[in-house]
């Protein structure tokens, strides 16, 4: 490793192998002898082959630079494990087992690893720049701190196909997913870096015995909190959800200075639904995420493709058939719209039956005068072709001048027709007052991302208004 230091007489930048540390030295522009001092690897350094340029970067396990590979003449995020850490034997392999498992991985979304070794005690490993910003600064940056829900799917979906495909093709987790470790290109390309908390799922669990903690507490899964060892694939969906639940809203999953009490509040309470920070989140996006986020394992999404498939539907604007958790099964607090079905007594229902009796006997006795009165009417020629007459005007008006905003619900969800039930009577409202126009509007603003079949009924009912004002606009 080459270092660069200051001499202390003429202020002449020198540079020598790091192996010369606490020698002494003749500085060649003034012949003045002064000692090399140690140094820590930083801008200026040269380790391994590449030259380091500036700090972009601080983890646990060491700092992270923007340098410069003197080979290729290539920038490249060069991560040097620091001094204190080398000292235990477990980091060490820890940082190793990363280069080791990055460097098996190829794919879009995936920070690719390009070489790595040990430079005078150091040891460093050099992966592809990214020219961007990590997901937490870009959601700090945007409206609100928050993105919008489409932005948002569409990174979670990248990151998920990485997932699938470091767990399908290598049996590897990453098991620290958070939007810290997501790097976003210049394009907006968003690309997963940090696989050091990452095993293969066969590798012995020795180096996480310890028991310290790992991963980081605001996204890690409640399995994940208890025991290290009990992550699997569902253990990085919950976290991609996590990640996703902080792009939608803004807010920090169970954010607490202190990881003890983030471990309580992830144990004991739940997160507030999403659509209080951000109401346009749709009823499809919210039911993906209280599934990646269910408390127990077995109730989360079991494979990578499910998950991938179900946000390719929301993305697109469907529906998706996957069925609701009950509340208290997420670590989301989502309203659950629930048919009640009450149970009624027997008490109850012997106290009904003179009720039942009497609305009986009240329709036969109006059925008996309907009947009469038609009767009368067929005997009265002329009294019948006047009814005939008004009700045939009566029936020309409605035509012309009435819209049926009636229809039935399947109730197959609950929440979905209510706010469609909501605006179509406010549509309504607005046709009686004469304004066809912003009954339109007020149907338009129903989005269709909730269920295909109400937007169905949906279009029909303007396409019946468009066809009303073109008749009457003529």
């Amino acid at each position: 490793m080459q270092i660069t230091f200051i001499c202390s007489n003429c202020q002449t930048n020198l540079e020598i192998d790091a192996n010369n540390i606490g020698s002494d030295i003749e500085c060649p522009s003034c012949s003045v002898v002064t000692t090399v001092p140690r140094q820590e690897p930083g801008p200026g350094t040269t380790i391994g082959g590449f030259y380091i340029r500036s700090l972009i970067g601080v983890g646990g396990m060491g700092n992270v630079f923007l340098a410069t590979q003197l080979s290729m003449d290539r920038d490249v995020a060069l991560k040097v494990l620091s001094a204190a850490v080398t000292r235990d034997p477990e980091d060490l392999e820890r940082f190793m087992n990363e280069v080791r498992l990055t460097a098996k991985l190829e794919h879009q979304n995936i920070v690719s690893a390009y070489e790595a070794g040990e430079d005078a005690g150091y040891y460093y490993m050099a992966m592809a720049y990214v020219n961007g910003m990590p997901l937490d600064k870009r959601i700090q940056k945007n409206n609100n701190h928050r993105l919008e829900e489409k932005e948002s799917l569409r990174i979670t979906k990248k990151i998920a196909l990485a997932l699938s495909y470091a767990w399908n093709e290598h049996g590897m987790l990453h098991r620290d997913v958070k939007p810290e470790n997501i790097l976003l290109d210049a394009k907006g390309e968003p690309k997963l870096a940090d696989f050091g908390l990452s095993r293969a799922h066969k590798q012995s669990k020795r180096i996480t015995s310890h028991g310290a903690i790992m991963g980081t507490p605001n996204y890690m899964s409640p399995e994940q909190m208890d025991n290290l060892s009990n992550a699997d694939k569902r253990s990085d969906i919950y976290s991609l959800g996590a990640s996703l639940y902080q792009m939608l809203t803004g807010k920090i999953p169970f954010d607490d200075e202190n990881d003890l009490k983030t471990f309580k509040l992830i144990a004991k309470e739940s997160l507030p639904d999403p659509r209080k920070y951000n109401p346009k989140i749709s009823l499809s996006c919210m039911i993906l995420l209280e599934k990646m986020l269910a408390r127990d394992p077995s109730n989360r999404y079991q494979m990578w493709n499910k998950v991938v498939s179900d946000l390719s539907l929301v993305l697109s604007g469907k529906g998706i058939t996957t069925p609701r958790l009950s509340r208290g099964e997420s670590v989301v607090d989502v309203v659950v719209l629930t048919k009640n079905k009450k149970n009624v007594s027997p008490i109850k229902k012997a106290r009904r039956l003179p009720r039942v009796i009497k609305a009986l006997v009240t329709t036969a006795v109006i059925l008996s005068l309907v009947v009469l009165a038609i009767g009368w009417i067929k005997n009265n020629p002329d009294l019948r072709q006047k009814l005939l007459s008004k009700l045939n005007v009566e029936k020309k008006v409605k035509a012309e001048q009435k819209i049926d905003f009636t229809e039935v619900n399947d109730n197959r969800n609950i929440e979905a027709d209510n706010v469609w039930n909501t605006l179509r009577m406010e549509a309504l409202e607005a046709f009686k007052a004469g304004d066809a126009n912003k009954s339109i509007d007020v149907l338009h603003s129903y989005n269709g991302e909730y269920i295909a079949e109400i937007k169905d009924r949906r279009d029909k009912l303007v396409a019946k208004l468009e066809k009303y004002i073109k008749k009457h606009n003529k």
